[in-house]
């Protein structure tokens, strides 16, 4: 169980039954909690591939790109509907076995005359090829008639990092830096930056249409009318903004959560995993906030020495090492935080 110190003024409670409900992928499985993690419904695996859910409120409906989810099992490339208030899955549409859905799929919500759509990036296999040879196309396809609309992708378009409806823009991070891209595939405007851990995570501000966050090395702010890029933290990654746009939520590693304030530029380090061995990033997730403003959730892992052991080979001693991980909500009302043990991938507030 993981050892947590907060800031002065946060308390761990029991889950106290209060807030929306969580739609959350954990080991391979894809399940519902009512915020108090009682399970509501369990949908089952959704395969190796990871890919983001996306929401359709109106619907109550959950998509998701799934497919085998162990070898020896029939092969398969789906997206599936799950119903949140029926607790089944529908199929969407059948891909074939050369395409994945990856990194990125949205629910834009339709107007009075027509319905929403899915949103998202396929990849294709070229199967003609004797290598391993993927195309990146991005889609936009009606639930339930299987018929989707490609646009291709601009050279370097690998890994999107932020999407902006209002803005009408992706983000982008590739081998040459870091870019926006239109909604039919078009390069924007482009980052130059060098250092390989730039796009750890990024969002694109509440209150302006120009500015985007960039997590990595450090929080960046980068304006991308006009060019200017503001350096706001020396380390952070996957940054949310509050609902009011006066913070960032942020984590240093896999193991805390931070909040910068954008008047007085401080930092506040909320929460974070007591003795923790050394800084790990790799497991950090992106922190999510819910759509009242209200409530936020975030991933956590630590490490800490287990006992040290003797190699039966070479005699020498061993240090032994202990992961732990639990999901955490925190009421940003009440500074309040209740814990869910073990490692969730992905997550969406109902």
């Amino acid at each position: 169980m993981l050892n947590i110190q907060l800031a002065e003024g946060w308390e761990e409670i029991p889950p106290p039954g209060r807030g929306p409900s969580l739609m959350i992928e954990s080991e391979g499985e894809l399940s519902l909690y009512r915020n108090d993690f009682t399970l509501e419904h369990k949908f089952g695996p959704v395969g190796p591939v990871d890919c983001p859910l996306a929401y359709d409120a109106q619907a109550s409906l959950v998509f998701r790109y799934i497919s085998a989810p162990r070898i020896g099992r029939r092969d398969f490339s789906q997206i599936r509907a799950y119903d949140v208030k029926m607790g089944t899955s529908e199929l969407i549409a059948e891909l074939p076995l050369n395409q994945w859905v990856l990194w990125l799929l949205e629910w834009i919500r339709g107007g009075p005359s027509e319905g929403g759509r899915l949103f998202g990036l396929v990849a294709t296999d070229d199967t003609s090829s004797d290598m391993v040879v993927l195309k990146h196309q991005l889609f936009l396809m009606k639930p339930f008639d299987g018929i989707a609309t490609k646009r291709p992708l601009c050279r370097d378009a690998y890994a999107p990092i932020a999407f902006s409806l209002q803005r009408r823009r992706i983000l982008f991070v590739g081998a040459e830096g870091i870019y926006t891209v239109g909604l039919n595939g078009e390069r924007h405007a482009e980052l130059a930056l060098t250092d390989r851990a730039i796009g750890r995570g990024a969002a694109f501000s509440p209150n302006s249409s120009d500015e985007v966050l960039i997590g990595g090395s450090g929080l960046r702010l980068w304006n991308y009318k006009t060019g200017e890029c503001r350096k706001l933290t020396q380390q952070g990654q996957y940054p949310c903004w509050s609902k009011d746009g006066r913070g960032i939520w942020f984590s240093e590693s896999s193991a805390d959560l931070l909040y910068y304030d954008i008047e007085s530029r401080e930092t506040t380090r909320v929460l974070q995993v007591a003795r923790n061995h050394d800084k790990e990033y790799s497991l950090a997730r992106p922190i999510r906030i819910s759509p009242d403003g209200r409530y936020l959730g975030v991933q956590l892992s630590g490490k800490r020495m287990k006992g040290i052991s003797r190699n039966s080979i070479m005699g020498a001693r061993e240090r032994v090492y202990e992961q732990s991980q639990a999901f955490f909500v925190l009421d940003l009302k009440t500074s309040e935080l209740w814990r869910h043990e073990g490692f969730v991938t992905q997550f969406l507030w109902i």
